[in-house]
């Protein structure tokens, strides 16, 4: 029997809707956030597009973990992928203060690990792991429907200049996430670019 293939946008709205509320993450923001962030770990993982070696989000992946981690899996895959994004992140950006997809400030940062630790249940994740996507060419975020961020991301990979003030505020911080995940789509195949904020002097 053939699997199921899911597009970006299903799985976002899966991964919000059913996966992460499932094993107890309850704000909003940070499902919205956390989506963008597994999304862009499994799109760039070996078998898809190779930013990064990683393979958390495949089958063999899981089952790797349930091996030695079996009742703490789920949370060691969201905390590995984040953790891949970041290091990738980290040697791809040469500013000092910045803020990207995968560190959203720590004001964020310490809201997502409130939340990461109520993670109580497993979820097999089946939604990514049926997402095999390679892309030829840049903008295949532009079908992922948010026409609001279209003109944040001309200039890539910075996109722009932020102040403290804005990664303290919620709203914020989701309009800033999306602007990144729509950035990333400038990414293709074996070649990644991140985009970031620069925090301005205040």
């Amino acid at each position: 029997m053939m699997e199921e293939q899911f597009t970006i946008r299903d799985t976002h709205d899966k991964l919000k809707s059913e996966h992460l509320s499932s094993i107890g993450i309850e704000n909003n923001i940070i499902k919205e956030v956390l989506s963008y962030q597994l999304l862009i770990e499994r799109l760039g993982e070996r078998d898809n597009n190779d930013w990064w070696k990683s393979k958390l989000f495949t089958k063999f992946g899981r089952k790797s973990l349930e091996e030695v981690l079996p009742k703490s899996c789920t949370k060691a895959r969201i905390k590995l992928a984040r953790e891949t994004g970041l290091k990738s992140e980290k040697t791809k950006i040469q500013e000092e203060d910045y803020v990207s997809l995968f560190y959203l400030g720590p004001y964020f940062e310490h809201l997502m690990k409130k939340e990461l630790e109520k993670i109580d249940s497993q979820n097999d994740f089946k939604y990514l792991e049926n997402l095999n996507i390679r892309f030829d060419e840049s903008g295949w975020g532009e079908n992922f429907g948010d026409s609001s961020v279209e003109t944040e991301i001309k200039n890539t990979p910075c996109l722009g200049e932020i102040s403290k003030s804005d990664l303290e505020d919620d709203e914020s911080i989701l309009f800033f996430a999306k602007n990144l995940f729509y950035a990333y789509s400038k990414s293709t195949e074996k070649n990644l670019i991140v985009p970031y904020y620069v925090i301005k002097n205040e």
